[in-house]
């Protein structure tokens, strides 16, 4: 028997969480109606899931078109578009996932919906941070929009990835990587492409320089300053049985680190929205 899920706020301006849900009898108004709440609220939390892999390709569906990830080394081997993340114990250098990023914004086309399903939580740490980049557009001087909206920001697959493997102890960069993911530029603020509301578009990870408008590598430590400032930051609490779902081109996200001794594992898959436009331009914004 179908019933309809609850939606509550989590925060007043925006993130809800979706209780009552069940992906099995989901019908096609239920997953339009989640759908037109993730483009207005930015992040969903949906309770109380025991999800598969393969049933998490099902829920990922409800949002778009399920893709396949550009790292192959973490999929799961029955369901190649989801990937597995497990995590044991503190480190002493930043995981990769421990930077404020947007996902894959070193590709050419950029994800749209990410879904993240918490398998094993740890006893401590491990939240995930979410900064709305729609609300920090909002909120800065006309004089520094002017400047971001002129400008484009180089994403480069290479930027951090390289010194990251090297504190690691791991290999440097395999030399067929850098020629897969050559560097890419995106506008500094994009137009949602089904909204076509404004947003920064930063990453930590990623963001390796800015041209147009007199711009410099300080424009982006100024913008990430200010768009991970509490006002525009959630934190989520994992609970058992959690899957977010995010508009990857309006927030940044991080995860925090993990305790001693402690296991995180996570699912991952994305999503391209079923009736997105062209790929999002240089925005003309007034």
């Amino acid at each position: 028997m179908h019933t309809t899920p609850t939606v509550i706020d989590l925060r007043p301006d925006w993130v809800s969480e979706v209780r009552g849900f069940n992906a099995e009898t989901c019908t096609r108004e239920t997953a339009a109606r989640l759908l037109r709440i993730l483009f207005a609220r930015l992040v969903l939390v949906i309770r109380r899931q025991d999800l598969s892999c393969g049933q998490l390709v099902g829920l990922a569906d409800l949002f778009g078109t399920p893709e396949l990830p550009w790292d192959r080394h973490n999929c799961d081997p029955t369901e190649p578009m989801v990937q597995v993340f497990r995590s044991e114990g503190q480190r002493s250098y930043r995981r990769p996932t421990e930077f404020w990023h947007t996902d894959g914004s070193f590709l050419g086309r950029r994800t749209m919906a990410t879904l993240l399903h918490v398998v094993e939580n740890p006893e401590v740490g491990g939240d995930t941070l979410f900064a709305n980049m729609q609300a920090a557009w909002g909120a800065l001087p006309d004089d520094v929009q002017q400047r971001a909206a002129a400008s484009f920001g180089i994403h480069s697959y290479q930027y951090q990835f390289r010194a990251l493997r090297q504190q690691s102890g791991k290999d440097m960069l395999a030399a067929t990587e850098p020629a897969s993911f050559p560097d890419v530029t995106h506008p500094l603020v994009c137009r949602h492409p089904i909204t076509g509301v404004p947003a920064l578009y930063l990453n930590e990870l990623c963001l390796a320089g800015v041209v147009g408008a007199g711009s410099d590598r300080s424009m982006i430590e100024r913008l990430l300053s200010h768009a991970t400032q509490a006002s525009f930051v959630y934190r989520h609490v994992w609970e058992p049985g959690d899957v977010l779902v995010w508009d990857n081109r309006s927030v940044m996200h991080r995860a925090t680190p993990i305790g001693p001794g402690c296991v995180r594992e996570v699912h991952r898959i994305t999503s391209l929205y079923a009736d997105e436009t062209a790929a999002c331009q240089s925005p003309e914004l007034a």
